[in-house]
């Protein structure tokens, strides 16, 4: 208050009658002008507290006290007179320091740290190096104008080119991605934007926009060519090649910012995308290591951020992805384990928004999948109830959207897990009920999308479960008519994409199935026998193209089929 009145001229408060009360209310509800403002008031109580005789007694005249005043001063002065102490100078030293900064032309805390401020401190010190620097630099831009407008025709045309990549990938895209039977124009789509990006990748050098927009492409390029999560082509060739860019991209992304959660979260959902790919593909040891990277890098992001509902559901899909590797490993404990990881996350935020359709969504999808691995380890109840909690999830959602195709969706899976549940523990009777349940859907959703090999696997797969139950009823005409069905889709399915494992092996297991199914049909026995060669061998055939994964259940029918080929041979006289 005194350097404000040495400053100023004024005291900062007016105060009328100086009794304690009015002192009081006064300093702690008005807030006095700025220094150099309060020059140019008039105090009527003094004859010397005019503005003229102000600067008169500091040998200045008015104009240059004000601006002398403003800026630092300013700030220094109302600083050390703010209401709330955390806003105050925390010392005398402090506010020394400011004042010694002030006086040697440095920038002083009191005052935001902008560009521009510390900007005019540095050429206030340094003026004539400043001076001198500017005549080069005029000199050094006069002589590269030509080469400047080049430069700026070059920026143009490279962010035009970057626009139109950007509408490719996140308007038009995103625009058709729910429109049935458009896998074709979105992978077209997606492509061509990629074309487009790749052609400026090799200027994107550190550009972390452009690097991660190059990610983010190949990633959708991913999607639409193999993830088993989404619509796609059957290319899994493709996608663990674009999933294997977009992974190389992030990890240099989180090179260049280390801390950078966003980058790390990114990268840990790279690795989740191309561990359910390798599963797929069957390369279960790379599949494991990939979700496991995911994991690991979620689980350090969460302990930062405990409530992040992004971060959350990330780490629900990276343990759906881990139990997917556990699954080719046979290893149903620790698949059992990662599941109920998952249905925790996602009932943990249910529980938070009871009515979000997309977190009872993905309740019913965790509790699908536990279902299958409690049927798998013969917890009969366990399993039970989850489908039926499923299904109930389900039925209510498709009922209050009878156009939704994913809720639909959702609900074909519940049936046909509930009767892949009963089956397991016996039921054949009850599975084919809910086995026929979930098949009008699945053919309708096919008939929508008849592109989406993820639609051609599902019913592929309803069909081939179908046909095993009628077999072991004794319907043999009904089975065999189902099992055309399967070989319809598997065999379009390998065609297209010979990097699938999973489809692979069904296929060999329905021609080992089929090949069973021909010894105990009517009709002449060498002629069955004949058939009963031709499918066991094309069933033991697929089986050797897979030695890499012939472990468990799939060593066990490969050994089948060789034995019962054998056995027919043996008959036949070969």
């Amino acid at each position: 208050m005194v350097l404000y009145e040495l400053l100023s001229g004024h005291r900062p408060y007016r105060l009328k009658t100086g009794l304690p009360h009015e002192v009081a209310k006064i300093i702690c509800e008005s807030e006095p002008l700025k220094p150099s403002t309060a020059v140019r008031a008039v105090d009527v109580s003094s004859s010397t507290a005019t503005p003229e005789a102000i600067a008169v007694n500091r040998s200045i005249t008015l104009d240059r006290l004000r601006r002398r005043l403003s800026g630092d001063l300013d700030n220094i002065i109302l600083m050390a007179m703010r209401k709330e102490p955390l806003r105050r100078y925390s010392s005398a030293e402090q506010l020394v320091e400011d004042i010694r900064r002030h006086l040697n032309g440095k920038p002083v805390i009191a005052r935001k740290d902008t560009f521009g401020y510390r900007s005019t401190k540095f050429i206030g010190r340094h003026r004539f190096g400043v001076i001198a620097a500017l005549l080069l630099i005029g000199a050094i831009t006069v002589g590269g104008m030509t080469t400047l407008r080049e430069h700026r025709r070059a920026e143009r045309r490279f962010d035009q080119v970057r626009k139109m990549a950007n509408s490719f990938l996140f308007e038009i895209h995103d625009a058709i991605e729910k429109v049935p039977d458009s896998l074709w124009a979105r992978e077209l789509l997606v492509k061509r934007a990629l074309q487009y990006l790749d052609s400026l990748a090799q200027e994107a050098a550190d550009d972390r926009s452009l690097l991660s927009e190059l990610a983010t492409a190949y990633q959708k390029v991913g999607d639409v060519q193999g993830s088993p999560a989404r619509p796609n082509m059957g290319n899994t060739t493709g996608a663990l090649q674009s999933y294997g860019k977009a992974l190389a991209i992030r990890q240099h992304l989180l090179e260049l910012e280390p801390s950078n959660a966003e980058a790390k979260r990114e990268l840990a959902n790279g690795y989740s995308s191309l561990s359910s790919v390798q599963n797929v593909s069957g390369d279960a040891q790379a599949a494991m290591w990939n979700a496991r990277k995911s994991v690991e890098l979620l689980e350090s992001i969460i302990a930062g951020q405990p409530n992040n509902a992004q971060i959350l559901h990330d780490m629900a899909v990276a343990y759906q992805y881990l139990g997917n590797a556990y699954v080719m490993a046979e290893d149903w404990p620790h698949v059992a384990e990662c599941r109920r990881k998952t249905l925790s996350i996602y009932e943990g935020q249910l529980a938070i928004t009871p009515t979000d359709g997309f977190l009872q969504r993905r309740v019913s999808l965790a509790l699908k999948t536990l279902g299958a691995v409690l049927a798998k380890v013969k917890d009969k109840e366990g399993a039970l109830r989850n489908y039926r909690r499923s299904i109930a999830l389900d039925e209510t959602a498709a009922a209050a959207n009878p156009g939704n195709e994913q809720l639909r969706s959702d609900l074909s899976a519940s049936y046909y897990g509930l009767g892949f549940v009963l089956a397991e523990l016996g039921d054949s009777g009850q599975a084919l009920h809910y086995y026929r349940k979930a098949l009008p859907i699945r053919e309708a959703l096919l008939a929508q999308d008849p592109r989406d090999a993820r639609k051609q696997m599902w019913l592929a797969n309803n069909y081939q479960d179908i046909a095993k139950i009628l077999s072991g009823r004794g319907d043999l005409q009904g089975a065999q008519q189902q099992y055309r069905k399967v070989l319809e889709f598997r065999e379009a399915l390998l065609s297209v994409d010979s990097a699938g494992a999973d489809n692979r092996s069904e296929l060999a297991r329905a021609y080992l199935e089929m090949g069973s199914l021909a010894l105990r049909l009517k009709g002449p026995r060498r002629e069955r026998l004949l058939e009963c060669v031709n499918l066991k061998q094309k069933s033991l055939d697929l089986y050797g193209q897979m030695k890499e994964r012939l472990t468990g259940g799939l060593a066990n029918d490969a050994k089948r089929a060789q034995e019962e080929l054998a056995g027919c041979r043996a008959e036949l006289g070969q």
